[in-house]
């Protein structure tokens, strides 16, 4: 097969709508979406029904579907009930399946404006599949083998609760974003440890026995919110002895300081997790129009539908050694109950919204049989959830307390522990510093960290910062749109566009059709803007552990323009640096550097002596500054930081290099040797073998030409006569 490295448009002719493109994903290679041009986004009911959706759908595919690689839309692909949306648009999902089998992240999700015009087609699919479906491995064994992993894996001699173990076809290069699809038929069975810790689903090869990946459950997520403080869960549980109530459900009143001795004495957590907890279900209401992160109240499934369980621990956190016994605060949804965990000091408003968005990512990701799945925990898919309930923690936060701040725990035991805006300036504990871009140096490319789920979330994190407040970033520019239209589109992301094994490039795609959705009709310059801060973060580059070069983010450009400057100098005179068809107002930087100055992408930039000047780009786009006065003899470069971020990137910063020299030529003298020829003699420097010879018709020679380079005293040239103009000349010396 024969794989693109770099995102790619391809143009298509469809015979049931207009010209359409293509975008392929940036390491794979394979499609990720199909989009149709000039189709409306205009708001309103839907004037079309589900039924119709369908039927619209399915002769889309039937033409279309070869894109991805279905032949037969019949036989390989499952639809779920079709979803129209509160601005009148209908999302038909499909789902692989062979020989009636669910392939796992193989997902087609087709969408229609509100006359029923197919705008766009996004997911994954694998093509070809030839394997057989019957099992070698019961499903009894396959169970204990999974038990016996989770045992290794929770280290535990406990035997885990296992659910009821599901066929499947498992794409491997699907959950690790390979090239190979490497499909294999396996059980997929979940395993729980008990109610209040460690939740694993393993894939258990149905042909072999051996174990393909295991998955965590746990993300760092009707109020009943149970205190542990005696060690025992405790809800609504009258203790005479501290003539106190433990635990708070729905409805119950304020339960004011805890007074057991201990950690938790005076701690008021447990009504700041009843509080909280209400205030993230009363943003997502009144925000998106959803009752509940699974929109049926609560954080559970039936019989839990309205039930939103929240666990206030004993456990202290304790920054920068180890995690506490229960690893809280996190997110759970062991048995489809839906669990909240938090240790003392850390039920604050940005983190319970954290951890309460999980569950909105969770329902909003489905399977084939229309159950809610979310997103593997691991990798990409597991930053963009981490990344995802960041931003929406802030959020709440701001609905909450009316205030955010741009990063994660703020006011909490343990500090911030992420920040968005700037993720590398931060370091803490044994996590270390966060990325900001995918080729950071920060990037984790192991397996700790489930992949770097928290390590490199603050990518899109910091996209998501840029859309939100505009400015500069890698050589990018981008306006403002403002952080409750990120918020918007994040959601509708997640909602509407994310399937089972989401990328970044995947997700950089849902949130450009997320914002045509929203704002084409009211704010189409809005697109422009979450494009270049995706572009910046370079979310659809292959990225840091892929081997291959970084190159120049899509939306990178000189802000100062095209520069030029006197390639040589004499001591005591400016360095002046002119440029043209720069950014307006954009503020540029010059360094100067030793020769040759170091062009290793986004190394800081080599000082050989501090700042020496800094100027704005003109109204125009002209530059014309000071940018050095020559005091040393040499070569050196004037390094041009074009984004004043401090770091060389080649797409947004310019080297120059000048000559400084101690003497200039002495002497100059021209006579005509006959009418046509003019020569020209001077005294030279010592050492110098390199002249160029120049003229103009103003003395400033602002636009001076070439006529020579020499390398002795003498010259002579062809003039015309008689001359039109008075011509003047100029000899300079070079080295």
């Amino acid at each position: 097969m024969v794989l693109m490295r770099m995102m790619v448009l391809v143009v298509l002719i469809l015979a049931v709508a207009g010209r359409a493109e293509v975008k392929y994903h940036p390491l794979t290679g394979r499609p990720m979406m199909l989009t149709v041009e000039g189709v409306s986004r205009e708001h309103g009911k839907p004037m079309i029904s589900a039924k119709r959706a369908e039927q619209i759908a399915r002769e889309f595919l039937e033409v279309n579907g070869s894109v991805f690689g279905v032949k037969d839309i019949a036989s390989e692909l499952v639809m779920v009930p079709v979803e129209q949306d509160r601005y009148g648009f209908s999302h038909v999902n499909f789902f692989q399946v062979n020989e009636g089998v669910e392939v796992i992240g193989g997902a087609l999700y087709v969408h229609l404006n509100r006359k029923g015009q197919v705008y766009a087609v996004n997911g994954k699919f694998a093509p070809d599949l030839m394997l057989s479906t019957t099992p070698a491995i019961e499903k009894e064994h396959a169970v204990k083998l999974a038990i016996a992993q989770a045992q290794v894996d929770m280290q535990t001699t406990d035997s885990p609760i296992a659910g009821e173990p599901r066929l499947v076809l498992l794409p491997l290069g699907f959950i690790h974003n390979e090239e190979d699809d490497d499909v294999h038929l396996a059980w997929q069975v979940q395993t729980d440890e008990d109610v209040s810790s460690q939740s694993m689903t393993y894939y258990i090869d149905a042909l072999t026995g051996a174990t393909l990946i295991g998955l965590d459950n746990v993300r760092e997520i009707n109020r009943r919110v149970r205190d542990y403080s005696s060690g025992n869960s405790q809800m609504d549980i009258y203790d005479a002895g501290y003539n106190y109530t433990f635990g708070r459900s729905e409805g119950q009143p304020v339960r004011g300081p805890n007074p057991r001795p201990g950690v938790t004495f005076g701690s008021n957590d447990v009504d700041s997790a009843y509080s909280q907890v209400g205030g993230a279900h009363d943003y997502y209401f009144s925000t998106f129009g959803i009752n509940g992160a699974n929109n049926l109240g609560g954080t559970g499934v039936p019989p839990f539908s309205n039930r939103t369980y929240v666990n206030v621990l004993i456990d202290p956190w304790i920054p920068n050694t180890a995690w506490p016994q229960d690893y809280c605060p996190n997110a759970n949804y062991q048995s489809g109950v839906g669990w909240m965990y938090y240790c003392t000091g850390t039920v604050v408003a940005d983190i319970v919204g954290h951890e309460y968005t999980h569950a909105v990512h969770y329902y909003a990701v489905r399977d084939a049989n229309n159950n809610p799945i979310g997103v593997p925990y691991s990798g990409e898919s597991g930053a963009l959830d981490e990344s995802g309930a960041d931003i929406s923690g802030d959020a709440i936060e701001l609905w909450h307390t009316g205030i955010h701040d741009w990063q994660n725990g703020t006011n909490s035991i343990h500090g911030v522990t992420r920040n968005y805006a700037d993720p590398p300036a931060l370091a803490w504990g044994t996590w270390g510093r966060r990325p900001d871009r995918k080729y950071s140096e920060y990037y984790c490319c192991t397996g700790y960290d489930n992949g770097g789920v928290h390590e490199n979330s603050t990518i899109v994190s910091k996209g998501c910062y840029l859309m939100a407040v505009g400015g500069e970033f890698n050589g990018c520019e981008f306006d403002s749109i403002g952080f409750e239209a990120v918020q918007q589109i994040l959601y509708r992301a997640w909602a509407e566009y994310f399937t089972y094994t989401v990328t970044f490039a995947d997700a950089v795609a849902a949130f450009q059709q997320s914002c045509i959705d929203l704002y084409d009709a009211t704010h189409p310059e809005y697109l422009a803007t979450v494009t270049a801060a995706l572009q910046a973060v370079e979310m659809d580059q292959p990225g840091l552990c892929s081997g291959i070069a970084e190159v120049a983010p899509a939306c990178a450009v000189h802000g100062a323009g095209v520069v030029s400057h006197d390639t040589t100098v004499y001591l005591g005179q400016n360095v002046i640096v002119n440029g043209t068809g720069g950014i307006a107002e954009r503020e540029v930087t010059f360094y100067l550097s030793t020769h040759p100055a170091v062009d290793t992408i986004w190394a800081p930039i080599n000082i050989y002596r501090e700042v020496m000047n800094r100027d704005t780009v003109e109204p125009d786009g002209s530059l014309s500054a000071n940018a050095w006065l020559a005091d040393t003899l040499g070569v050196f470069d004037i390094i041009v930081d074009e984004n004043s971020d401090g770091f060389y990137q080649p797409w947004a910063d310019t080297i120059l290099t000048v000559h400084v020299l101690d003497c200039a030529v002495s002497e100059l003298t021209a006579y005509y040797v006959d009418p046509a020829r003019i020569e020209l003699r001077w005294l030279g420097c010592p050492g110098v073998s390199e002249y160029i010879v120049e003229t103009d018709v103003t003395p400033e020679f602002a636009n001076a030409d070439t006529l020579a380079v020499v390398a002795d005293t003498m010259y002579v040239d062809s003039v015309s006569v008689p001359a039109a103009e008075l011509l003047l000349y100029r000899v300079r010396a070079v080295r």
